[in-house]
């Protein structure tokens, strides 16, 4: 498999035209509306234009019953148009987020874990919500600049036939809007990353909090936590009202200056109605038309603003895709329930006959790891890796299996180099169990299938050999017991063996413990490899242990001393 290419910077235009075309049909329907939107805004001034010079005989405007329904009609029906398109915008806004969050969160999986995250996991989050939130919002308004550029274009041209002086008052505003977000663009961008940061900074604190609640309990550290929570607090919220004032600072100064053009309009406009040179119609035309370019100044500078805000986003993003193109964030994907199937299994390299490493060598930054480590697993066998604590045993699993990258060596499946190990020692060819395993917030069924098809009789198989069934029948539910949060439900012992039955359910060709029997009694840990191995004969099992049911049971004994192999061969 070819490497991952290295993250491209995420730039807003890509970003954009690849949301577009992800949502196409979506995106169609949000352009038709807003350039719906705009260009009726156009339409009612011209019909009642044709309208008020045919029932007033085209006689000039002036101070009348005429002028005055001209007026309001103009008004009412341009204020009636406005958000015609703000249904189709919300679906294309909630689908373009579903989808970069879908995204990214396949990125991050796909991540090898010696690679952190950018921050906590509830930083993590807070980009995923915060920062793909602002995306989709700047998706759904970038069709509009486009829209009020054609509008205004039309309606400049209409209006510079009645006054030329009218229309650079007109397009003053807008240019002037423009210059003043260039010229804060620096303190634009450093207040939204600080607000986007700030609120990130909270969810990570509260999603620790919840996941070291015993731990805060033990120590009597509840009132500090709750103090620097609250210092997170008004941090974002600090941070927050800085944002969010200088962004209407904005918008308030646009629309103030679309004001006082409106103003040194309305100036020119007695002098006009003296000399006859307007008629009714044209009155009710140049109200219509000013009364929306009015407007679209004011969103100027609240369009300059998004943009700014969405490059602030995109930079938070960028870390999330783990290396990965630019492209990856914004991939189609179907987004209805039931519609995607998983990916057909790769069984290439399948069965497994032999496992080998040479000169395996990861050194970590403390100075400890694998120094040079050969390995020779036969297929079918079970080879226990054993060792004092900091030997380097779980470092030469997590090396075998990509989740720390090799400094010096190779790996070999059947004697065929793997050269992404974190890309091929995954089911149905190889499953790992961790030394500390993580359930989730389901029932045990569901930790046990992860989504693998197979039902309740896949799991309960799985669970005959972790040495589970029995303990399932205390359980309320049985299988559809939930575990609750990390598993706190279950016992240590029971909380290692349905995380064994997950592994085991996948069926893979080469299982992989570290440590998996450390919280089990000496008879249910002989029971549970006992089983692994009359249940899976042709299952290559490679364990770290130092527990005597399963020394007594491998086929190989590997001993690590400062990273090395002191000594290697069969149990008596």
């Amino acid at each position: 498999m070819a490497p991952a290419s290295r993250s491209e910077t995420l730039r807003a235009l890509p970003v954009l035209v690849g949301l577009a075309r992800a949502r196409p049909l979506h995106f169609l329907g949000s352009s038709l509306g807003v350039f719906a939107n705009y260009l009726l805004i156009l339409l009612p001034g011209l019909i009642m234009q044709a309208y008020f010079n045919d029932i007033s005989d085209g006689r000039p405007a002036g101070a009348n019953v005429y002028t005055l329904i001209a007026l309001l009609a103009a008004v009412a029906v341009g204020n009636g148009i406005q958000g015609m398109a703000s249904a189709l915008e919300m679906t294309l806004r909630m689908a373009a987020s579903v989808l970069i969050r879908r995204n990214l969160l396949t990125q991050v999986l796909h991540r090898p874990t010696a690679r952190g995250l950018p921050g906590s996991t509830g930083e993590a989050i807070g980009r995923l919500r915060d920062d793909v939130q602002a995306a989709s919002e700047a998706l759904t308004f970038a069709m509009d600049p486009m829209g009020m550029v054609v509008m205004v274009v039309i309606a400049v041209v209409t209006l510079a036939r009645v006054s030329v002086l009218i229309t650079v008052i007109v397009v003053l505003p807008s240019l002037a809007a423009m210059l003043m977000v260039n010229v804060l663009r620096r303190r634009i961008s450093s207040f939204r990353e600080a607000a986007q940061q700030s609120g990130a900074d909270v969810t990570g604190m509260i999603s620790e909090t919840f996941s070291a609640f015993a731990t805060i309990k033990g120590a009597g550290a509840e009132e500090r936590i709750a103090e620097h929570f609250t210092d997170l607090c008004a941090h974002r919220l600090r941070a927050v009202r800085r944002d969010t004032v200088l962004t209407q600072v904005i918008d308030s100064m646009a629309v103030n200056l679309s004001n006082i053009a409106v103003g040194c309009i309305l100036l020119l406009v007695p002098r006009a109605l003296h000399q006859g040179s307007f008629t009714v119609g044209d009155f009710a035309l140049f109200i219509s038309y000013l009364t929306q370019l009015a407007t679209v100044t004011g969103y100027v500078g609240e369009y300059s603003v998004i943009y700014r805000q969405l490059m602030v986003s995109l930079r938070r993003l960028q870390p999330l895709l783990s290396g990965g193109p630019g492209s990856a964030m914004v991939e189609p994907h179907s987004l209805k329930p039931g519609r995607t199937r998983p990916d057909a299994e790769d069984v290439s390299g399948l069965p497994l006959r032999s496992l080998s490493a040479r000169g395996l060598t990861h050194v970590h930054p403390g100075g400890r790891g694998l120094l040079g480590v050969d390995l020779e697993v036969p297929g079918g066998s079970l080879t226990v890796v054993t060792g004092r604590i900091g030997s380097g045993k779980t470092t030469l699993l997590r090396c075998l299996l990509g989740l720390l990258p090799a400094q010096e060596g190779e790996i070999r499946w059947n004697g065929e180099p793997v050269e992404h190990p974190d890309r091929w020692m995954v089911p149905p060819r190889c499953a790992f169990t961790p030394q500390v395993p993580r359930l989730f917030t389901a029932s045990v069924e569901e930790n046990i299938l992860m989504g693998r098809p197979g039902g309740q009789a896949l799991a309960m198989e799985a669970a005959r050999t972790a040495v589970l069934a029995s303990d399932l029948e205390q359980l309320d539910q049985g299988l559809e017991t939930a575990v609750g949060p990390r598993g706190m439900r279950l016992s240590g012992g029971q909380l290692q063996r349905v995380a064994a039955a997950r592994m085991i359910a996948r069926g893979a060709a080469l299982m992989v413990f570290d440590d998996l029997s450390s919280a089990l009694d000496t008879v249910t840990e002989a029971e549970l490899w006992r089983r692994l191995r009359a249940d899976h004969p042709e299952a290559t099992l490679l364990a770290v242990s130092h527990r005597p049911a399963v020394l007594e049971l491998a086929d190989q004994v590997i001993r690590l001393e400062n990273g090395r192999v002191a000594d290697r061969g069969g149990m008596t």
